[in-house]
């Protein structure tokens, strides 16, 4: 992270927020860090809506090009700034194939049940108990998939990939879940990133800049 930068990028402390710091500090890239905070409203502000007019985070804005390239949606972010340092994808077309992927399962199969079930069990009081079980359930069976893969390889597509990276905020919210149920490869996994010296870094710049 440095204050006069080429990227600019604007985040808060959820996993999607988290994915973008831990992508840029694994990548060992200069940034202007922007944190919002999101109970206060900073998203709605007219400034950064002028960047993001979704008012959503994480955004990127990559001032190195002659025309500024705005990047959206924290998957995205992942992917461009693996393209544009050639780092965290294979440059093989089948391995590219793979670690991609691998991301948009984490996408959409493990993100998408953890943020359902997430928003039940924190923002619904009239919700059933019996449905809140049912979410986790689901987020349990995508873990389960994962700890599957994780027994036949030491990361999700072999190598270490950027699928890697955009996975570890989720695990890091669900780790409990995880050791409850057993699943001691995706615990090995978790505790490999966890040594890595760009994601302790980021855990410790989101740590800094909570509100």
């Amino acid at each position: 992270m440095t204050t006069d930068a080429l990227l600019d990028v604007y985040v808060s402390g959820s996993p999607n927020g988290q994915r973008a710091i831990i992508v840029l500090e694994e990548m060992e890239l200069h940034y202007n860090l922007h944190f919002l905070d999101l109970v206060a409203g900073d998203q709605h502000r007219a400034d950064y809506l002028a960047i993001n007019p979704h008012g959503r985070i994480p955004c990127l804005v990559d001032r190195s090009a002659q025309t500024p390239v705005t990047v959206t949606q924290s998957w995205m972010i992942c992917l461009y700034l693996a393209e544009k340092t050639g780092r965290f994808l294979p440059n093989d077309p089948l391995g590219r194939i793979r670690a991609t992927e691998w991301l948009f399962h984490v996408a959409t199969d493990v993100m998408s049940l953890h943020s359902t079930h997430g928003a039940l069990a924190r923002h619904a009081p009239d919700c059933p108990p019996a449905t809140i079980q049912w979410a986790e359930d689901r987020v349990r069976d995508a873990l389960t998939y994962l700890d599957t893969r994780l027994a036949r390889n030491d990361f999700l597509a072999g190598d270490l990939s950027v699928a890697d990276l955009a996975l570890y905020p989720i695990y890091n919210r669900r780790r409990e879940l995880a050791a409850r149920h057993g699943m001691n490869n995706l615990a090995r996994w978790g505790n490999a990133m966890d040594r890595r010296p760009g994601c302790q870094r980021a855990l410790a710049i989101i740590r800094e800049n909570l509100p």
